[in-house]
């Protein structure tokens, strides 16, 4: 594997796609890529390149200005912390795409009456989401 690795330049390829990535978290998921010869995760890995390519070219590039980890204010919520005014705007901008492209949008547009599986994983954001946008203070 290790020979393959490197006739293949995989370090290349990881280092131009973080190049290319829009935050530190994307460059922290490319740099903990591994080749695999599993056919499912190869095969679930394909789907997703699809999937992404497909809404791309349906809807354009989404609009990730903004994206920040916001895992600290996530694990401060769960606990039932009180959040700072920054903490929950970096929240907002994080679900700002999310409600830019619903589900009924992205079946249509992508060629596929199946919501994309990444708008599903989201759905737990709904909440947090009208909170933010429908304040009740």
């Amino acid at each position: 594997m290790k020979q393959a690795i490197q006739i293949l330049e995989f370090n290349k390829i990881k280092q131009t796609i973080e190049s290319l990535c829009a935050c530190s978290l994307g460059q922290k998921r490319v740099a903990l890529l591994k080749p695999t010869t599993i056919e499912k995760d190869v095969e679930y890995g394909l789907n997703q390149s699809d999937e992404a390519l497909r809404i791309i070219y349906a809807l354009g590039e989404a609009p990730l200005g903004g994206v920040s980890d916001i895992s600290e204010a996530i694990a401060r919520a769960k606990i039932s912390a009180i959040l700072s005014s920054q903490e929950l705007l970096a929240v907002s901008r994080l679900l700002t795409p999310r409600k830019l492209t619903n589900s009924s949008t992205l079946g249509t547009a992508a060629g596929n009456a199946k919501t994309a599986p990444w708008v599903s994983q989201t759905a737990q954001f709904k909440p947090l989401t009208t909170a933010l946008t429908n304040p009740t203070f």
